[in-house]
């Protein structure tokens, strides 16, 4: 089906790379400028081993990340340079998901532009020759008809920034402490409504078919040559219409990922540890007046039921060292009758005396249990004091100072504790995302040329009719009739 020679398996890590890399060239784009030269990724069996293959994507998707920032520094450029000396009338449809991303994500910057891969036609010769090549029996070829097509591929930059409340336990008090950070989302799509190629039904089960082979395909091409072949241009050939609802949907689940904690768990840890790094140097725990405020609301609630449960435990270890006071009393009696009578020399029972000393024994460790009781209600008053003065008489600069000074040990231990473990569902227990959403939406749109050109022929003395679909940038040909394997 294809005139382009057999290609080896290519590995899931080779092709995340090579989308990263086109999405670097494409910010290269001039009208037309020296071509610049990128190391063609290889392609290599799959392998084996899916474990190396995993880690192999994740440091990969890292430096697709970092080189798909310079192309959209790069493409910025590209845009403004060229759109001095061209007037940008905007397509419809492209004005249509710009309004639309605005109206759904109203604190996000929406930007769409769209630029154009070079077309190249094929002679009537060429087609003969790549049909004669497919099916050397068929003769007498007549081109009957050529149609171009513009196919968009979109590369979607979403970032965004999200707050998270992640709680640390401080003696009865659950600390909120506040995570701030950034998300982004680098994609290349296909989005395009398929339908308006005008395929059969067998045709466009063809096409499916090949289409992912071609994607593969585009992407090192893109990677290879989008310097030289991107401009902002339009060519003559009808546009595919853009596919808006897959854009939407798309990022709509973005940014349900997003406000989804459970996704932060690597990002949690590093909060966590960046806290112990914080109070091992000193540093504010509190960055600005904003987390501060944040800070006392939430603790407002906990502190009053703090005081509440404080003050019960006072009033319980109270009643119970009354109590004691009375079983002092009784058991004090009770040992000066027995040292009495034996000054009378009235006999006493064993019985009696292990009596005796069983209950003094209970009573001594009553007596230590409502001393501790005693001491812990001391501590919780002075932490409640200290919680107290923290958040409600002191200025930022005094309260981080008067925090670190009181809880940095008791800060750290306890964080060790839960890093020590690292079980996602501790430490997401009472944790919640506070907002989490999109700050830029970016939609680069590429429009890839395509050719469709229909035939009629003989074939064993039969008319036929054909159909090909010349894929540009590939210089690939696929038969959608009559169906050559």
């Amino acid at each position: 089906m294809s005139e382009s020679p057999k290609e080896k398996p290519q590995s899931l890590s080779s092709y995340v790379s090579l989308v990263k890399k086109i999405e670097e060239v494409l910010n290269q784009v001039p009208e037309k400028a020296e071509t610049i030269e990128i190391e063609e990724e290889t392609l290599e069996p799959q392998h084996t081993d899916s474990i190396k293959e995993e880690d192999s994507i994740a440091e990969e998707v890292v430096e697709v990340e970092k080189q798909t920032l310079q192309l959209e520094e790069r493409i910025t450029e590209v845009a403004d340079k060229e759109t001095k000396d061209i007037k940008v009338v905007k397509l419809p449809d492209l004005v249509k998901i710009e309004e639309e991303l605005e109206i759904l994500y109203p604190g996000a910057k929406v930007q769409v532009t769209d630029f154009y891969y070079d077309k190249d036609e094929l002679s009537d010769d060429e087609i003969k020759r790549r049909v004669i090549s497919k099916i050397p029996s068929i003769e007498s070829i007549d081109i009957k008809s050529k149609d171009s097509y513009g196919f968009p591929f979109v590369l979607c930059k979403l970032e965004g920034n999200f707050e998270a409340i992640i709680p640390v336990s401080l003696e009865a008090i659950s600390l909120p402490t506040i995570q701030h950070g950034t998300s982004r989302q680098f994609k290349l799509l296909f989005a395009g409504i398929k339908e308006d190629l005008e395929l059969s039904s067998s045709e466009q089960e063809i096409w499916n078919q090949s289409f992912n082979r071609f994607q593969i395909k585009l992407t090192q091409l893109l990677n290879k040559d989008a310097r030289s072949n991107l401009s902002k241009k339009p060519h003559k050939m009808k546009l595919i219409n853009l596919d808006t609802v897959l854009i939407k949907e798309f990022i709509s689940e973005y940014h349900k990922k997003m406000k989804n904690l459970h996704n932060y768990q690597n990002d949690i840890l590093l909060h966590l540890k960046k806290l112990i790094e914080i109070v091992e140097k000193r540093e504010n725990v509190w960055k600005n007046e904003d987390d501060f405020t944040k800070t006392k609301g939430i603790l407002k609630k906990q502190l009053v039921d703090f005081e509440e449960k404080q003050k019960k435990i006072n009033r319980d270890a109270q009643v119970e060292f009354f109590k004691l006071k009375k079983t002092q009393r009784h058991l004090d009696a009770r040992t000066k009758k027995f040292k009495l009578n034996e000054k009378r020399n009235k006999k006493i029972t064993r019985e009696e005396k292990e009596v005796l000393i069983r209950d003094v024994r209970k009573f001594q460790r009553r007596k230590a249990n409502i001393q501790k009781e005693i001491d812990h209600v001391k501590k919780l008053d002075e932490t409640l004091r200290e919680w107290i003065e923290i958040l409600t008489t002191m200025e930022l600069k005094q309260a981080n100072a008067r925090f670190l000074e009181v809880f940095s040990e008791e800060l750290s231990t306890n964080i060790n504790d839960m890093l020590e473990h690292e079980n996602l569902e501790e430490l997401l227990e009472g944790s919640f995302m506070e907002k989490a959403d999109f700050s830029d939406i970016t939609l680069h749109i590429l429009y890839i040329p395509t050719l469709i050109y229909t035939f009629k022929a003989k074939q064993a003395n039969q008319k036929t009719e054909g159909k090909i679909l010349y894929l540009a940038p590939a210089q690939e040909t696929i038969f959608l009739q009559p169906p050559v394997v």
